[in-house]
């Protein structure tokens, strides 16, 4: 895109304090950049992952989180063993969805918040590289154990009529007077519709080993995914399995066309190309319709113009506050194998046409043609929306990008501003002050595919309900990316009941989000599937962040949740598994750079947050510095239970511990809500662990504890004595290289 892009200061504050506290093996060493040196990538070569922090580490001597383990009789390699998942055999002990990462992070505790302090660098570097679109999907389909080659010169375009030639080879008929359109933006948009077929090839070739039925489904089921029971792709419905099961080259083909596709969107200086001048065509074209506009204020409607109704190849439009009633930059259809909108400049809307239903409670966005769901025990008036927007990618890969700055507005129900279903979808903001709202499956939700949702600067609000905000389900990666700016983060809590959470039933939704991931549980079948992986990456700014359950860097069965932010003064809420808590097999990280912060001081918790790990699961939370504020729930604040493992890290800073139970703190138990309910409770660990390192401290908790400033304690449930509970505080001074 020829953006002037800086690199956020945290990547190297990362660097600098992980390598002062951590000593690296001595065989290994970062990986360097990974891609060529030419800023146009004319050759192909293999994508490789980058790794910007050296992984794994060993810690020094004097390290604050061994001396912990030392106090409680244990060595530094504590974590849950891949023998424990043989032992219970089936698809517990492994499925084809299981990325390679997960159980090297169970068993060592010390790679966890070094792998999710890679993953936000490497977002930060692709995002300051001169291919930021194209590094994020590269990196992003790596992640999910791909091996892609990339890159290829981009083939010039013809030296007459170069647009009515590119048009033309993609099958157009009826191409017309093209003068009006400037040269340079006829280049532009015929050297990216150049590359289309190539992409649609590899499109069709990625799903030859599925059946026209299964690629369908993907198109007229996704929708649905986790949302109203039986309806959806399941899993376990034969039409669907493969779908969720395929880890073949098909997979990589279809990804390396959604890099390609952004290797040049990104070669492309296409803010060179913003201009006030006045044109308008529109052509049809077998793969969807091309829209050319200039610089006025334009409206995208079909309901003023029919045919926009239909699939959208290319939509460009050079400036001017414009308003997109249109799917922008979506590929939703069988037949559509890519969707790209492209704005240069102005305030702009992105919206749809409005159908109001009877059921648009206050605090919910307008329906659409689909309507509202009535509700049932476990839903309320949910939208029943089937047209995925702005950024989003359905079997296929669609793209829209907000150049020029400029103060957006976009509002959609469901699965947009960037969401992959076996696809990639990708939304692209560079600055102003803008304002995303949905319902569910938004801002940056992958499910069996990629979804990235990027903002580079200005003071931005988010909301959603469910499934958003950074989320990943099976085979999925899911990302939002905000670079700069004071933002507001919210999954409605309970201002409107739709997603009713089993935790808190009756009082808040599911929130799912900001840095979730999630896997397919089936206790009936054992057709267990593993999550992905969901982050949320904030790089600077005072940020709020609001939810209810699993939100906020929280994992569910075998998945990864991640939540990273950098500096400034932020404010964290949630309800019920909430800041690096996990449930059942999985893993989650939390990570904040610096700042005086504070933790549920806005929303009364209500259980399991702030490094909780629950039933196998292992949780990180490190808070690098700052005056922090913490208040604790009943298993929060460095806690396990069920097996679980738990560590909370505070590296600096005079912070303040309120806790309403005494079960926190460094605190382990072997069961959930009753001795026993967990299984064998004398011969499997649970680890609940806290640590604080310098400042002057204050705590309170309702028992007469002996944690306090500059103490050890050792915290022994007392329920079962025999149990093996590991629970224990430090606070102290000194370092660690968990503290990044």
């Amino acid at each position: 895109m020829r953006l002037p892009l800086a690199l956020p200061a945290l990547a190297p504050g990362l660097l600098a304090a992980w390598l002062v506290a951590c000593v690296p093996p001595a065989d290994d060493a970062a990986a360097g950049p990974s891609t060529p040196e030419d800023t146009r990538w004319t050759e192909t070569f293999p994508w490789t992952l980058s790794t910007p922090l050296p992984c794994p580490v060993e810690p020094q001597e004097g390290d604050a989180v061994v001396e912990l383990l030392d106090a409680l009789g244990l060595e530094a390699d504590i974590g849950i063993s891949q023998r424990t998942y043989e032992r219970y055999g089936g698809a517990i002990a492994s499925d084809p969805a299981r990325l390679s990462h997960f159980h090297r992070l169970q068993e060592d505790l010390t790679e966890v918040p070094c792998f999710a302090a890679n993953r936000a660098a490497r977002a930060d570097l692709a995002l300051a590289s001169d291919h930021p679109l194209a590094s994020l999907v590269a990196d992003a389909a790596s992640e999910l154990d791909l091996a892609l080659t990339v890159g290829g010169e981009v083939l010039p375009v013809a030296t007459e009529d170069p647009l009515g030639q590119a048009l033309s080879d993609l099958g157009a008929t009826d191409v017309p007077d093209l003068d009006a359109v400037p040269s340079d933006v006829q280049r532009a948009v015929a050297s990216l519709l150049g590359v289309i077929p190539e992409i649609a090839e590899g499109r069709e070739a990625a799903f030859a080993a599925l059946s026209a039925t299964r690629v369908r489904n993907v198109v007229n089921r996704a929708p649905y995914v986790l949302l109203l029971g039986g309806t959806g792709l399941d899993p376990d419905d034969p039409d669907s399995t493969g779908l969720f099961t395929a880890r073949s080259d098909g997979w990589v083909t279809l990804y390396e066309g959604a890099v390609r596709l952004a290797q040049v969107l990104d070669e492309t200086d296409w803010g060179a190309l913003a201009s006030d001048a006045p044109f308008s065509v529109t052509v049809e074209t077998p793969l969807g319709l091309v829209l050319l506009r200039g610089g006025g204020d334009d409206t995208y409607d079909p309901a003023a113009e029919p045919l926009l109704d239909e699939p959208i190849l290319l939509a460009l439009d050079t400036g001017g506050n414009d308003l997109w009633r249109i799917a922008a930059g979506t590929s939703a259809d069988a037949d559509q194998p890519v969707g790209v909108a492209i704005d240069l400049g102005g305030d702009d809307t992105y919206a749809y046409v409005e159908v109001p239903d009877a059921d648009d409670l206050p605090g919910l966005l307008v329906s659409d043609a689909d309507g509202r769901y009535g509700g049932d025990a476990s839903y309320g008036p949910l939208s029943l929306s089937t047209v995925p927007r702005q950024g989003a990618g359905v079997a296929g890969h669609g793209f829209l990008l907000d150049l020029g700055g400029g103060d957006d507005t976009y509002r959609s129900p469901r699965m947009s501003q960037g969401f992959g279903a076996w696809g990639v979808g990708v939304l692209f903001d560079d600055g102003g002050d803008d304002a995303y709202t949905a319902e569910a499956g938004a801002q940056g939700v992958g499910i069996g595919g990629i979804g990235l949702h990027v903002d580079r600067e200005g003071d931005d609000t988010y909301r959603a309900f469910t499934e958003a905000q950074g989320f990943g389900f099976v085979l999925g990666n899911g990302a939002l990316l905000d670079s700069a700016g004071n933002d507001a983060y919210e999954l409605v809590v309970d201002e409107v009941l739709l997603y009713y959470s089993p935790q808190l039933p009756g009082t808040a939704n599911a929130s799912l989000g900001q840095g979730v991931a999630f896997g397919w549980r089936r206790d009936s079948t054992g057709t267990h599937l593993a999550g992905g992986l969901g982050m949320l990456r904030d790089a600077s700014g005072d940020d709020r962040y609001e939810g209810a359950t699993f939100v906020q860097g929280v994992g569910y069965w075998m998945g990864m949740g991640i939540l990273a932010d950098g500096a400034g003064n932020d404010a964290y809420d949630g309800l019920f598994y909430a800041q690096a808590a996990a449930a059942h097999f999985a893993l989650a990280a939390f990570l904040d750079a610096a700042g005086d912060d504070r933790f549920g001081t806005n929303l009364e918790a209500r259980h399991s947050v702030l490094g909780l790990g629950h039933d196998y699961s292992v949780v990180v939370l490190v808070e690098s510095g700052g005056n922090d504020t913490y208040v604790g729930v009943d298993r929060s604040i460095g806690a396990a239970k069920c097996h679980g493992l738990g560590l909370f890290v505070e590296g600096g800073g005079d912070d303040a511990y309120t806790s309403s139970h005494h079960r926190s703190i460094g605190w382990a138990t072997d069961y959930d809500g009753s001795e026993g309910d967990c299984g064998s409770s004398n011969t499997i660990d649970s680890y609940g662990l806290f640590v604080d390192l310098d400042g002057a401290d204050t705590y309170t908790k309702p028992d007469d504890s002996a944690c306090g400033d500059d103490r050890t304690c050792i915290n022994d449930d007392v329920t079962d004595p025999d149990a093996s509970e590991h629970g224990g505080a430090l606070d102290g001074t000194g370092r660690s290289c968990f503290a990044l």
